[in-house]
């Protein structure tokens, strides 16, 4: 099983990782530094304190002593008073030829001072050879090391000094402790602005476009990604948006905007099933269209239709229509539904009339445009009819459609042939004309319609000139 972590967690933890790996490594390096420093001091210290021992042993004679020899005695007294006033110095001893001859303990006289290729008798083979004074720092188990310093007295005479660094570590282990207490204190300060730092350079943008990615999954294309921090997040986000506005454009061509924008609140509305509503329902075709197509063309007819549907379509949703869907040269349209508007039969009206007026003046013009010279007449024909209808997405998981059911609906296409017998322009049922507000009112007709049983009421505008 994965565990899932958010990009926060992450960077956190990178954040702590890179914390911990600095505080090592600043740690490593000044511990270094500090005994690299005790060890200089150990050093120049040793050095005066040798130069002053070495003249007296020269003075007394002792680099000439010979082991077990009287001066060797002396010399290796010497050297215990010298441990006992100096206590940090752990043993001395001379050596000549590779041989102790005197030390602090007498018993280590005449003995050698150790096997051939150890770091003591490496270092003291490099004093002999370069007559300079050397030291090296002697690791011990469960104790302090031990610094061994060689110095040249005279001749092939060297001194060795066995000197305890716990003085000096016990300082070092102070140091970094001090060290240590200052880190935490910058890390307390430090973490946090780090922390913020990575959030606002990674972990923010980055669930901004998660955030963002739900949202346009629920269908709410209006996304606001104002990431402005001049690298890939800025352009990924603009990207996003750009997506998100082609989506949402590619809808607007056969959805209305405002059922959009109902989509993008409300993306439960527009699963498969629907509802029961009011709406007026607008049945839209061209009469003289069969004629007119038989004389021209298919690219200029297509050309023709384009145009035509261009003007209707904007019309409908400027209107808050929902274009359902184009039958041929008709349109099926309706208002209110899935979005409620107690104004519906009002819009539907208002587009009806407008579509008529602005297809009667534009159709010369695309005519010319197009280059058709048939002087057929074609002219728009509307019907509408309001009642309950059953509205929703109809089709299956894979294909949808959103449409409308009902009487109505029916109604309106048989409303909209009926403008032929009565050469009218839009005929509406009674319901539809009884919600109308300032239009002026229609003439009444009973008629019969096909599939209903009694003449139904209806009521007939004409805004075009007649021909």
């Amino acid at each position: 099983m994965r565990i899932r972590l958010p990009v926060f967690v992450k960077v956190i933890t990178v954040d702590v990782l890179f914390s911990l790996l600095l505080v090592v490594g600043i740690f490593i390096t000044v511990r270094q530094a500090v005994i690299d420093g005790s060890l200089e001091m150990t050093t120049t210290r040793l050095n005066g304190v040798v130069e002053n021992l070495s003249t007296t042993i020269v003075r007394e004679g002792f680099s000439e002593a010979v082991a077990g020899s009287d001066e060797s005695m002396t010399a290796s007294v010497f050297l215990h008073a010298q441990t006992m006033l100096r206590p940090a110095i752990e043993d001395i001893f001379l050596v000549r030829d590779g041989t102790v001859i005197a030390a602090v303990n007498p018993d280590a006289a005449g003995q050698t001072v150790g096997r051939s290729g150890t770091a003591q008798t490496m270092l003291i083979d490099e004093v002999t050879r370069t007559g300079k004074p050397a030291g090296s720092v002697e690791q011990r188990d469960d104790i302090e090391p031990r610094y061994t310093y060689i110095y040249p007295v005279s001749g092939r005479t060297l001194i060795v000094f066995k000197y305890s660094l716990q003085a000096e570590y016990h300082a070092i282990e102070h140091t970094v402790t001090a060290l240590l207490r200052r880190l935490a204190i910058a890390l307390a300060l430090f973490f946090p602005l780090l922390a913020f730092t990575l959030h606002r350079i990674v972990s923010w943008p980055v669930r901004r476009l998660s955030e963002a990615a739900v949202q346009l999954g629920t269908g709410n294309f209006n996304l606001d990604l104002s990431i402005r921090s001049g690298d890939e997040f800025e352009q990924l986000a603009a990207t996003f948006s750009s997506m998100a506005r082609k989506i949402r454009a590619g809808y607007e061509r056969y959805l209305s905007p405002q059922v959009v924008e109902h989509w993008g609140r409300d993306p439960a509305a527009f699963t498969l099933g629907g509802s029961r509503t009011t709406a007026t329902i607008m049945f839209c075709d061209l009469a003289g269209f069969t004629a007119f197509s038989s004389r021209i063309e298919t690219d200029v007819l297509t050309g023709f239709l384009n145009r035509y549907f261009s003007m209707a379509t904007e019309i409908i949703f400027a209107r808050q229509g929902t274009l359902d869907k184009f039958l041929g040269d008709g349109i099926l349209a309706v208002f209110g539904a899935p979005i409620p508007d107690p104004r519906s039969a009002e819009h539907a009206f208002t587009a009806g009339r407008t579509l008529i007026t602005t297809f009667a003046e534009s159709l010369h013009a695309w005519n010319v445009e197009l280059g058709i010279a048939d002087e057929t007449t074609v002219r728009l024909r509307v019907g509408l009819a309001t009642g309950d209808v059953y509205s929703g997405n109809v089709g299956s998981e894979l294909r949808a459609d959103f449409t409308v059911i009902g009487s109505v609906v029916n109604l309106a296409s048989r409303l909209e042939s009926a403008n032929k017998e009565l050469e009218t322009d839009l005929l509406a049922d009674a319901a539809t004309a009884g919600l109308l507000m300032d239009v002026p009112p229609g003439t009444a007709h009973r008629i019969r319609i096909r599939g209903f049983d009694e003449p139904v009421e209806v009521f007939s505008w004409v805004f075009r000139k007649k021909q």
